[in-house]
Parts: C-alpha cells; structure tokens; sequence
C-alpha cells in the first residue's frame, strides 16, 4: 500500500490500486477546506529550514590532507591532492579502532591551530595508529620469586638457563611466585605450537649452525624437538647426549632453550611450548613483548 507523510497529520496509507493523481486529488479536497476553516496549516508556506552543509569527519580529514599535500608542494596539482586526501581518509575510515574519533585529537588540535604540518602528520598518523589499535594482543604473566625482579629480560646469568622466562597465558602464572609480571604480545609475534609457524629451510639452518658436526639424522631429531616441540622423554634416541645432555631434563631444558631462539631469529616475541603445566609461553631475551605491570 502507497503510503504517504501528511504534514500535520502523520502517515496515511491508500490503497494500491490509488494513483498518485487520485491521492494528490484526495489529499486537496479534504485538506484543503479545513485549511480555509482554520483547522490546518497544511498550506501555509514551509519554513526556511536550510542550514550551513556540515561536512563528517572523514571529509574534513580528506580535506585536511588535500590541502597540505597543495600547500606544502608536496602535491603541485589541486585535483591530485584532493584525489589523495580522499583516499587515505576513506582507506583509515574503513580501519578498526577508528570509529568517529579518525586521529580527532591531533588532527583536530592542529586543524583549529592553523598547524598544518601538525594537521598532516595527524592525517596521515591514522593509518598507523589504526594499524596499532586494531592489533589483537596476547596476555602472558610470569612468576617470579624474587621480589626485585622488575620484569627485565636478560641474557644468561645465575639459573637463567633458557635466556628468557616463562609465563602463563592470562593475567596469572601457573608457576606461582610472589611477584607477577604481565607482559602483552602481538598475535602475529606468538609462535604457536608445533612448527606451523616455523620456516623450516630457516630452523634447519639454525639447527646446523648450532651443532655444526651433528649428521642428518641428529639434525632431524633436534627439529623435532625444537621445532615440532616433541617431547624427548618420549623419543628412541636423546640428539643432545652428545653435546653433554645426557640427562633427559636437561636435554628438554636445551631443547626449549633453543625454541626459544629460533622463534626469536625468525622475529617472534614468545614462543608457545609443552610442559608440566600444560601450555606455557618462552618470552626470549631480546623480545620486544611489552611489559604492562611492575
């Protein structure tokens, strides 16, 4: 059924087989005496409503864009640089972490500071800042029982023999201690278990590096171990007896050690591994996870 807003009235709806003559007839002949009578003002003159064209943020960034790129000469051609603004404010509003607040602060700051190299660097802040914000984050926590820890990562040192430290997914440690530190990791920066993230040609070169004299067969068996995360306790044959590990601990010991350097040589910040408490995260010297707690 056609359905039409009458001013003063609301919506009434006709029938589908009314034309748009009949109902604009209809609409006069019952209107049009009340109007006389006074009962309507359905036919006095519509208000000025019109108001000043607000541009969205997006088109203010665009344009913010648009006129640095001229401005400065970065840009020499007035429809290229609008042709850019357009782009990149469009492309960072489609980015998460956005939303209706595109770089508002920076840009907007600068924008009514008549900053224009400021209003730039906000502009084109958004994409990366965007990038920063819809980055998904790993909570890890570790538990230390030493109350002067502060969190640092370091190399070597007395009983640091895997050159990094565990943690626990979540905001707690499964290894206890009297002090937890909690450290967030990039998704993209997790090695996760086995080697579907590793690269193998990479960690069979590592391997040789390593352990120089090792044959073939050693070689495959400290992949495992390394690599794929296989239990040595499990294994025929111990690839690091040789090397002075005779002791199976240890020999896991060695074996996480060196996961832990592999995922940092392939530009991981934490590596993902079994032991005792189930799943438990290496974060290796080196690695760039961020510490959130004292």
């Amino acid at each position: 059924m056609p359905v039409v807003d009458i001013k003063g009235v609301g919506k009434a709806q006709f029938p589908d087989g009314m034309s748009v003559d009949t109902i604009r007839a209809f609409l006069k002949r019952k209107y049009s005496q009340d109007a006389v009578e006074g009962k309507s003002n359905i036919l006095e003159p519509m208000a000025d409503t019109a108001s000043p064209y607000q541009p969205t943020l997006t088109e203010r960034l665009g344009q913010g864009i648009s006129d640095t790129l001229y401005d400065t000469g970065i840009i020499s051609n007035r429809y290229g640089a609008q042709s850019i603004g357009s782009n990149l404010a469009s492309i960072g509003e489609m980015l998460p972490g956005i939303g209706d607040a595109t770089a508002g602060d920076e840009f907007g700051s600068a924008l009514a500071q008549g900053d224009y190299t400021g209003m730039a660097l906000g502009a084109f802040g958004v994409i990366p800042v965007a990038g920063d914000l819809a980055k998904k984050l790993t909570r890890v926590t570790h538990g230390s029982n030493d109350a002067g820890f502060t969190g640092e990562i370091v190399k070597g040192g007395e009983g640091n023999i895997f050159d990094g430290i565990f943690a626990s997914h979540g905001d707690v440690s499964d290894y206890g201690g009297i002090k937890q530190i909690s450290y967030d990791i990039e998704d993209s920066k997790m090695m996760g278990m086995g080697d579907a993230d590793v690269d193998y040609d990479d960690a069979i070169k590592f391997i040789k590096d390593e352990y120089p004299d090792a044959d073939e067969d050693t070689i495959d068996a400290m992949y495992e171990i390394i690599a794929e995360d296989a239990n040595v306790f499990e294994m025929s044959v111990n690839p690091f007896e040789s090397y002075g590990y005779d002791d199976l601990g240890e020999a896991s010991w060695q074996g996480q050690k060196l996961r832990g350097m592999l995922a940092k040589r392939q530009g991981f910040d934490a590596v993902e591994m079994n032991d005792e408490f189930g799943v438990s995260v290496l974060i290796p010297h080196g690695s760039n996870a961020k510490q959130v707690t004292q």
